[in-house]
């Protein structure tokens, strides 16, 4: 969860959104289709613009063999404090920091995988940082990122402008940065194509809604059946357009992402 939303419920969400539950599984699919040594080898993870770290923290339990680098500008002492006791007991060591360059650092071995889940879209130049990446010591040519940003400049809402987000993106404008940085898409692709429609319709009715109404994923409420019905379906959703690239038919939907690797 981006920390402007953890905010909401002072970074200690009671229960999870099932959008974030439902994108874990969407992740741990890409990955071990793309970087299976992740999952039955030791592996270094930076993930960059971590959050509230649920997503490591999920992705930890998949990967025990792993070390996980997080991190984020905005975290602040006490959270860095904070998380650092949580994770303590955790079975993958993790590792958090404010800073790219501290992270460097404290990695000693090749970095396997890179992760930007939602982060590119928050900053001015997105492309500025792909190229801080590309030149990182830790990453090399067998390095894998994975990237995903919101779908659709047309589907840019106030929701968007709450959480500081500069842009959104297609598949081509993502890969045309991602190649500006430094880096080459191996492949990319949507999820959640069922939830296009939906933002649609709340673009369409939102200037007769309050300025006020602009609520985050971190202010979930929902009940546990309904909860688990939301995080079913979206995987289903995943499973169907994921099955359909395979062939070849490429289906919109809410969320981008793209497999890369250093160019060349």
């Amino acid at each position: 969860m981006d920390l402007r939303e953890a905010a909401l419920t002072g970074h200690n969400a009671p229960s999870r959104h099932p959008w974030e539950l439902a994108r874990v599984q969407v992740l741990l699919s890409l990955l071990r289709d793309s970087v299976p040594r992740l999952f039955d080898h030791p592996a270094v993870v930076l993930d960059v613009g971590c959050g509230d770290t649920f997503v490591i923290d999920s992705l930890s339990a998949a990967m025990p063999g792993a070390r996980f680098l997080a991190v984020d500008s905005a975290l602040t002492p006490e959270l860095l404090a904070c998380h650092e006791a949580r994770h303590r007991d955790f079975a993958a060591p993790i590792q958090m920091f404010r800073r790219l360059e501290d992270a460097a650092v404290a990695q000693q071995n090749p970095i396997d995988c890179v992760l930007l889940l939602d982060v590119i879209e928050h900053l001015e130049d997105d492309v500025d940082l792909l190229r801080r990446l590309s030149s990182h010591p830790g990453i090399d040519d067998d390095t894998v990122m994975l990237i995903t940003v919101p779908a659709y400049q047309s589907l840019f809402s106030r929701h968007d402008r709450f959480l500081g987000h500069r842009r959104r993106y297609d598949r081509a404008l993502l890969s045309e940065h991602a190649r500006r940085g430094g880096f080459a898409a191996l492949r990319t692709g949507h999820f959640f194509s069922s939830l296009v429609i939906p933002r649609m319709l709340v673009n369409v009715f939102e200037p007769l809604t309050s300025q006020s109404s602009t609520r985050g994923i971190g202010d979930w409420r929902g009940n546990k059946f309904v909860g688990a019905l939301f995080e079913g379906l979206l995987v289903a959703d995943f499973r169907m357009s994921h099955a359909l690239s395979r062939l070849g038919i490429v289906l919109p939907g809410l969320s981008v992402y793209a497999l890369c690797r250093r160019s060349a």
